[in-house]
């Protein structure tokens, strides 16, 4: 498979924003609203974790910046609290679409321990 048709896995990409810390984020978002729900026994009672990604293009090159938001909503004893926290990075496209930190066609400096 040629380096620009490169399947795209969304787990790569949630790896690669806010230098791997989106993904975490997401985890203890998700772990928060869901002991939320748990801890205050209301049928009614709801957590909410909301992703959302704005994608830019940044120049005229095949990079695009990656507005990634997390909003939560976390049940509490008397109401909820929330937040909202966005942050970008800037990936580079594939002809495929695939997202990527680093260019598809980027060459491995250290190939296997070979001096370059």
């Amino acid at each position: 498979m040629d380096a620009q048709e490169q399947q795209f896995d969304v787990r790569d990409l949630l790896d690669d924003l806010a230098a791997g810390t989106f993904a975490a984020k997401v985890s203890v978002a998700l772990q928060q609203a869901a002991r939320g729900v748990v801890n205050h026994d209301n049928d009614k009672v709801k957590g909410k974790v909301t992703i959302a990604f704005d994608i830019s293009r940044v120049g005229q090159g095949n990079q695009v910046s990656v507005a990634h938001s997390l909003e939560t909503k976390i049940p509490t004893k008397r109401g909820h609290k929330g937040e909202k926290d966005t942050t970008d990075t800037v990936m580079y496209v594939a002809n495929s679409g695939a997202m990527t930190i680093m260019p598809a066609n980027q060459k491995d400096m250290f190939r296997n321990g070979e001096d370059v």
